[in-house]
């Protein structure tokens, strides 16, 4: 039976196997908790889209559906079902709760494959296969051991949003940067102290963040992402911004909370800033052309060592909102401060 698009996604969405087991031709979608009964889901031959959250192992009747494309298991999982890669037509993989410690190479197989998401706690491996997935889109991998990533990932050209968080990430290879289409990539809770240089070859990203890293500098190169619109690098060891970081003509907004830096380059009063957040630092000032940030909505600068000045900007800067709290203001200071709208101490 071909599937209609149209009626695919207007297709209801049955809650138990039991109940779409009497329906089977209907039962295009299931979203379900189950148990050991779970076998008889090989009955839905139908079955496109299938969410199962179950205490035990999923069962291998699953590797019977081959009209799947949509499949996402919530399920203890000490290996990879064999029975996985026999799913010809899977489009999105979801794989969670499991604590398996590597992917098989046989994940190569998985050809019209576009979203794949492993969150398995004892996972340290991803198979160089993984640069078979030639129309992969959305890779995510949660949770996890994860120490680096495999060469291959450079072969997916259609790769568009690449997550990688609260793994143990201590280094990203150069064939980052061969990823044309990329458009973001989220790196938090990783064990990061470096960028390669390559990554200023991402020339399509827009999202990058980095937080919760142990990164001490950035390279230069960050510069040349033209179209970053969304920069996090709070809670790292940065102790200063590399002024090719006043090159990002498309920033929005720019995260650098928890770390240890002294200054900010001049350069940001001429990028289009929505959103600064320089809190927790080690700053005694800030540059006066930060009032040129007539587009600012929220400034972040609690928790620096910072005496005075702050009303003066913020008159400047309408529209933002101040958050300037934990500074070591002048009892003027924090009386002018008082007196203007949108502060908060």
């Amino acid at each position: 039976m071909d599937v209609d698009e149209a009626a695919l996604a207007t297709a209801r969405v049955f809650d138990s196997i039991d109940a779409a087991r009497v329906e089977p031709e209907a039962a295009l979608k299931v979203s379900a908790l189950v148990d050991y009964r779970a076998k008889e889901i090989g009955q839905l031959v139908n079955l496109v889209e299938l969410e199962l959250g179950a205490p035990v192992p999923p069962p291998d009747e699953i590797g019977t559906l081959k009209r799947l494309r949509k499949l996402g298991l919530s399920a203890p999982m000490e290996v990879v079902p064999p029975w996985l890669f026999e799913l010809p037509e899977l489009r999105e993989l979801d794989l969670s709760n499991a604590s398996f410690d590597s992917l098989p190479e046989e994940l190569g197989r998985l050809q019209h494959l576009r979203s794949l998401r492993v969150a398995s706690s004892e996972l340290t491996r991803l198979p160089e296969a993984l640069g078979d997935l030639a129309d992969l889109r959305t890779l995510t991998i949660d949770a996890g051991q994860l120490r680096e990533l495999p060469a291959s990932i450079g072969k997916l050209g259609r790769l568009r949003r690449l997550t990688v968080e609260h793994n143990r990430l201590a280094r990203l290879g150069p064939e980052l940067g061969a990823l044309p289409n990329l458009g973001e990539l989220h790196l938090p809770r990783n064990e990061l102290s470096e960028l390669p240089a390559e990554i200023g070859d991402l020339a399509r990203l827009r999202v990058l963040r980095l937080e919760k890293n142990r990164l001490t500098r950035l390279p230069p190169e960050l510069g040349r992402l033209s179209k970053l619109e969304v920069l996090h690098l709070d809670e790292n060891q940065l102790t200063e911004l590399p002024v090719e970081l006043t090159e990002l003509r498309a920033l929005r907004e720019l995260a650098v909370g928890d770390n240890q830096l002294r200054t900010v380059p001049e350069g940001l009063a001429d990028l289009p800033l929505q959103i600064l957040r320089l809190n927790d630092n080690q700053l005694t000032s800030l540059p006066e052309a930060l009032g040129k940030l007539t587009g600012l909505r929220l400034l972040v600068v609690q928790g620096n060592r910072i005496p005075d000045g702050l009303a003066a900007l913020k008159k400047k800067l309408k529209k933002a909102t101040l958050h300037a709290g934990k500074n070591p203001l002048t009892k003027q200071e924090r009386a002018a401060l008082r007196a203007v709208r949108g502060v908060y101490l």
